[in-house]
């Protein structure tokens, strides 16, 4: 893997204008923010130059709204030079802690990969700062709202978890953690060969230096990720790496494919990570694919700088497909779903990361209900088992989200 250390020089270049561009932002950090490990810091040039030219907007007519989150908003642009549709995230450049520059950066460091969104353009206007995308389609998660039993089948399952990983193993060669792997983050494309791409880096942190050496852990950095998806050790406010988006992918793996993570019933991260500790992957696999019960157990016995075994995983994988006579290009669950423009967000994807919609037709009045219930209806008012997949990452430990206090950017 010696894509790491020879774009590693690229990597920090990209960080040296992500720096310019805070500055410039106008925000006051202190030593005390945290805002980056120090050692990722390595040139204090206060030029004017930064990332974004100016630019209007006259190049990308807005079209649709189609997202809305706690930073900011998603609409459907048309490109004024060869008329194709894009998805632009924006946010205000009023808010106190911007994520978009940095996200947008990450995005380019990851262009390499197949399964990272396309990037196109970025810029900022008096009111807002932006950046363009190509158009996917809708998350996961809006996928399983649309499913009878609100979970894949086990053959778009596995290969769902076969294509994630590949998505997570490239964001890890370019030097890169994601911290929030959820089916929300993962949107469906048109593609055979990658039906899946992995979006939002609001929370990803690089992890090596420029010598492509792993940064150490620090004490108590604070919670990163969703609740429902994070790793034990983000719950223990314990810093996190690689191992811990391997854990994210095996609890989205397990909501995939039975749809009863013990979890989704509590409403606070408390009893959450109580129920974590007592996760037992056989209860969910052994019968069927013990080949997953390997697989946790690897994944439990990994240390804070060990480099996954990608291979052993995807062999796993590639064994449970043979003796199940699961192919690659079968079709997915979601090919015979109705799809259509349009916008309606539900809870679990109504933050940065909904870049499609679902319609409603053709839907039982059960999952019309449900739908219903997951709009707009604060947690502690709700009266079924479930979790908003927001990221809950206050630093003030409580278990509610304050834009306010986002730590997007406290690497």
């Amino acid at each position: 893997m010696n894509f790491i250390y020879r774009n590693s020089n690229n990597i920090f270049l990209h960080f040296q204008l992500i720096e310019r561009i805070i500055i410039y932002s106008g925000d006051k950090w202190s030593r005390d923010d945290n805002l980056f490990n120090l050692k990722l810091l390595i040139t204090q040039n206060r030029s004017s130059n930064h990332f974004f030219k100016m630019q209007d907007l006259d190049e990308f007519q807005i079209q649709t709204r189609i997202g809305i989150g706690s930073f900011g908003e998603i609409y459907t642009v048309r490109s004024t030079v060869d008329g194709k549709i894009y998805a632009a995230k924006t946010e205000p450049r009023t808010n106190r802690h911007k994520t978009i520059m940095f996200e947008s950066k990450i995005l380019q460091i990851i262009q390499e990969s197949k399964y990272a969104p396309k990037y196109i353009s970025s810029g900022l206007t008096p009111r807002f700062e932006y950046y363009v995308m190509n158009l996917l389609g809708p998350s996961l998660s809006s996928v399983l709202h649309k499913t009878e039993k609100n979970r894949l089948s086990f053959s778009s399952g596995i290969r769902v978890a076969w294509h994630l990983l590949k998505a997570i193993e490239d964001v890890h060669n370019c030097g890169v953690i994601h911290r929030d792997i959820k089916p929300a983050n993962i949107l469906i494309t048109n593609s055979v060969d990658i039906p899946i791409a992995l979006i939002d880096y609001g929370l990803s942190k690089i992890y090596i230096d420029e010598n492509g050496k792993h940064y150490p852990p620090r004490h108590y950095p604070g919670f990163r990720g969703t609740a429902i998806f994070a790793s034990v050790n983000a719950h223990l406010n314990k810093d996190l790496s690689r191992r811990d988006d391997l854990f994210s992918w095996y609890y989205v793996i397990v909501d995939l494919i039975t749809a009863r993570l013990p979890w989704r019933q509590f409403d606070n991260r408390r009893d959450i990570y109580k129920s974590k500790k007592h996760f037992n992957a056989s209860k969910f696999f052994k019968s069927r694919t013990p080949e997953l019960c390997d697989v946790w157990k690897y994944i439990c016995k990994m240390t804070y700088e060990q480099k996954p075994n990608y291979k052993f995983i995807y062999s796993a994988l590639e064994s449970i497909m043979r003796r199940y006579k699961i192919k690659m290009d079968d079709p997915y669950d979601w090919s015979d779903l109705p799809f259509d423009e349009s916008i309606e967000v539900n809870s679990d994807d109504a933050n940065q990361n909904a870049y499609g919609a679902l319609s409603s037709t053709k839907m039982s009045a059960r999952h019309r209900r449900r739908r219903l219930l997951r709009q707009k209806v604060p947690l502690s008012a709700r009266r079924y088992p479930g979790l908003n997949q927001a990221p809950l990452i206050s630093p003030r430990g409580d278990d509610t989200y304050d834009s306010q206090y986002c730590c997007c950017l406290l690497l």
